[in-house]
């Protein structure tokens, strides 16, 4: 007499294959003030600019991007946990809710640039790679 074996599968293909893909694919944030900003018109470059604002590298520091990330922190790992599980469990787009979280932190730094207008604050991005 020949016995059957019934296999239910609730999911867990899927999500194995959701996590393959995001394995092999990983995704990189950056928040702040990129290489590429570019240069004053005296031909100073504005990622310098914005590190001696940070640090305060020969003035008073003004920090406006290390304390979005310190102040946040918790709920910034909030978001990342609940972008991951999204993406595994539902196959939403990682890059999407990335790009949402990276908008908001790019808001609060140009809040607190020391500078309120001009180049430096318009220079504060997020890039979203894959």
């Amino acid at each position: 007499m020949a016995s059957r074996i019934r296999v239910r599968d609730r999911g867990y293909n899927r999500t194995k294959s959701r996590l393959a893909k995001l394995k092999a694919k990983p995704i990189k944030m950056t928040v702040g003030v990129h290489n590429d900003a570019g240069t004053y018109p005296n031909g100073t470059p504005v990622v310098e600019v914005a590190t001696i604002q940070e640090f305060g590298i020969g003035v008073p520091a003004q920090p406006f991007i290390l304390p979005v990330f310190d102040a946040d922190r918790s709920q910034h790992k909030a978001m990342l946990r609940r972008v991951a599980e999204g993406a595994v469990r539902r196959g939403d787009n990682p890059v999407v809710a990335l790009k949402k979280l990276g908008d908001s932190m790019v808001e609060r730094m140009q809040r607190r640039a020391p500078v309120k207008t001009g180049k430096l604050r318009g220079s504060i991005k997020r890039k979203v790679e894959r």
